[in-house]
């Protein structure tokens, strides 16, 4: 599955597909019926798009329900579901990924990013993709599409006020009120727009640590990379805010690496 397109300079993101994968085919949910033990509940578009001038492409909600006894869900290319997709030049970024199991009854749990799931008959899984960032300022989107947005589902009248600064009555545009509410709002449109989930993991460990990490592993094999990464990163947290300085980084980060047993057939570190 597939998550919706970032907006454009010139024109909204593509709901439910992303550009650079858009040879891909869809899959008639009669053939996964026919094909699979399942019985497919929902497939259609994520009410939730990021705003923009030129709003993100919506996501992608699936739910299907399985009808055999120790069915083995398995899934690849599941992105999104910790930092959302970007907003820039003032847009908002996208909605992240999700993945729930019983949604809606009192065994809902989510499950995040699929490796291998297990599941039971009459089980069912929600699988959210995620949604495209918004590019540019929404409060200059045009009207019309806003409303638009709004006729289709994708925006309620309260978000089409507080987002866009547009104004609805009985369907129309308010242009006189519309354009009061623009005025009265101050523009600040950041140049990129991360989302809070990469501000925080920022806050926690600043770019200036994630390099002085990337740096030291280069010496280390790909293989050990990603176990050392997390190794570092944890005993960094532990003792504390680092010295941001550059040379002062890097030397915790050789003692961190050195103090770590991988035990006798670990390789040595590239000099």
């Amino acid at each position: 599955m597939q998550g919706g397109c970032g907006g454009r300079p010139t024109r909204d993101g593509i709901d439910g597909v992303n550009f650079s994968a858009g040879s891909l085919r869809n899959v008639p949910t009669e053939s996964i019926e026919l094909e699979a033990p399942v019985f497919v509940r929902r497939y259609m578009l994520a009410d939730d798009v990021a705003p923009g001038r030129h709003r993100g492409g919506a996501g992608v909600v699936f739910d299907f329900q399985v009808n055999a006894p120790n069915t083995i869900i398995t899934a690849r290319g599941m992105e999104r579901f910790h930092v959302r997709p970007w907003g820039r030049k003032g847009g908002a970024p996208g909605g992240l990924g999700q993945t729930v199991v019983n949604p809606g009854t009192r065994g809902e749990r989510a499950s995040g990013k699929i490796d291998v799931l297990q599941l039971e008959p009459g089980e069912t899984v929600r699988i959210v993709s995620p949604g495209g960032g918004g590019y540019g300022d929404p409060f200059a989107r045009d009207p019309e599409l806003v409303r638009g947005d709004v006729a289709n589902g994708f925006v309620t009248l309260d978000e089409a006020a507080e987002r866009y600064g547009v104004v609805l009555r009985d369907g129309a545009v308010d242009a006189g009120e519309t354009r009061r509410r623009r005025e009265r709002r101050a523009s600040a449109a950041a140049e990129f727009d991360f989302g809070t989930e990469r501000d925080a993991y920022e806050r926690r460990l600043p770019p200036a640590v994630q390099d002085a990490v990337a740096a030291e592993l280069l010496g280390h094999p790909g293989s050990y990379r990603h176990f050392l990464k997390e190794q570092v990163y944890a005993a960094l947290e532990a003792n504390g805010p680092a010295d941001l300085d550059p040379v002062a980084l890097r030397e915790r980060v050789r003692a961190i690496l050195k103090s770590i047993q991988l035990g006798a057939a670990a390789p040595a570190p590239a000099p």
